[in-house]
């Protein structure tokens, strides 16, 4: 299927919306796929033209849980909302090998944490 936008999808569908496997290619260089529901992502990766890739678990359009990987090397794995880390335990892993495995609060950090 081609849209309006230049987005092209190749996979299932359902009643006329994206459902089950599926890869959308998006007119900006951006490309999700993996598994679709009424629509949207809920479980797969997104990759960005700028070399970002967020994977995991997706709800309403959003990462909630799973990884994002950036082009400078750093890695952030835990829960997410409003594209920040949100509850629980998270680990951050720097280019350079340097790991921060900690808990966070709405958002922040809070709690105990350690550096490797």
């Amino acid at each position: 299927i081609t849209y309006k936008d230049g987005a092209v999808y190749k996979g299932d569908l359902l009643e006329g919306k994206r459902h089950g496997q599926g890869r959308l290619n998006s007119a900006d260089g951006t490309v999700r796929e993996g598994r679709w529901e009424n629509g949207l992502l809920v479980e797969g990766k997104n990759s960005y033209l700028n070399g970002a890739i967020f994977e995991g678990e997706w709800r309403d359009g959003k990462l909630v849980k799973g990884k994002e990987s950036y082009p400078n090397g750093d890695r952030l794995e835990g829960e997410f909302r409003n594209a920040k880390l949100w509850n629980g335990t998270a680990k951050f892993t720097l280019k350079n090998g340097d790991v921060f495995e900690g808990e966070f609060k709405e958002g922040k950090k809070h709690g105990q944490g350690k550096i490797t």
